[in-house]
């Protein structure tokens, strides 16, 4: 399966629950408070910010439940976004999941505008897994996905997208392939519900992996649509070649247990597969 849909989940979850959903990444809407807050800076040249509209509305308890039903209904991992706020949310709406780990985002971003408090540099990646043996297949010293050259031990290096070509809240594609090839094994099917331009759609071609893509938003899945259809863009060929990079770095020698010499086996495939297209 290989799908974008233009629907809204809450009114096409039993749908969407009839897929042999194996992992779901997700990057929903976020509170109420970070719409409110968000801004840019201001198009006239001065330095007064604006205020900025995202293009789609603030998280709604609906939309949290629906998703949480996707999660209870995937046979391995659910992957998260939310502000850093936010985390507590998502842990209890899982509840019924093993909750596994909270791993920060931290992206590129821009200062302050308003110049009185600090920057907002960090999401957060919320992961549960369903009950009953765990595997995945990346670095064992991660602490968190980073933005930062050259990226230490321990941190993965996918920076934020900037610039008017991006769609709005875009995820960098280098980001996606780390939770695509990470959290979930070739053929299985990979749902994202708010997929926005198609960023997890495109790391699942390139990975070798079905994807079941929805966005509430027609602009959204006519660019997704378009994107998966043609050929890699020079900006989505350089994240690829860049995160092909990354998986050399940590891949090194292969481990000495079972257990590492399986994950190495997946991972390796995954950055070949990759390699394929850049």
């Amino acid at each position: 399966m290989t799908a974008v849909y233009h629907a809204d989940l809450t009114t096409a979850l039993d749908v969407v629950l009839q897929a042999p959903i194996a992992t779901l990444i997700v990057d929903p809407p976020y509170s109420d408070r970070v719409h409110r807050m968000a801004s840019s800076n201001n198009s006239q040249g001065d330095c007064r910010p604006r205020k900025r509209d995202l293009g789609f509305a603030s998280l709604t308890p609906e939309l949290r439940l629906a998703l949480a039903a996707v999660a209870g209904h995937a046979t391995r991992w659910s992957l998260v976004f939310s502000d850093l706020e936010s985390g507590h949310v998502w842990r209890d709406a899982l509840a019924g999941l093993d909750y596994v780990r909270s791993v920060p985002w931290v992206r590129w971003s821009q200062p302050q505008l308003t110049g009185d408090r600090p920057p907002s540099g960090a999401e957060l990646v919320t992961i549960h897994h369903a009950r009953g043996p765990k595997h995945w297949s990346g670095p064992g010293s991660l602490t968190a996905f980073e933005s930062r050259e050259p990226s230490p031990a321990g941190v993965f290096d996918a920076r934020s997208l900037r610039g008017r070509d991006k769609y709005s809240a875009e995820k960098p594609l280098d980001l996606m392939l780390s939770q695509v090839s990470w959290f979930s094994d070739p053929d299985e099917l990979v749902c994202d519900p708010c997929c926005g331009a198609g960023t997890t759609g495109q790391a699942c071609r390139i990975l070798g992996r079905p994807y079941l893509l929805l966005d509430s938003s027609a602009e959204a899945c006519d660019i997704a649509r378009a994107r998966l259809e043609a050929p890699l863009s020079d900006r989505d060929r350089e994240r690829t070649r860049r995160w092909v990079e990354s998986q050399r770095a940590w891949l090194g020698t292969p481990p000495d247990t079972e257990g590492g010499r399986a994950r190495y086996a997946r991972a390796k495939a995954d950055t070949d597969r990759a390699e394929c297209w850049i």
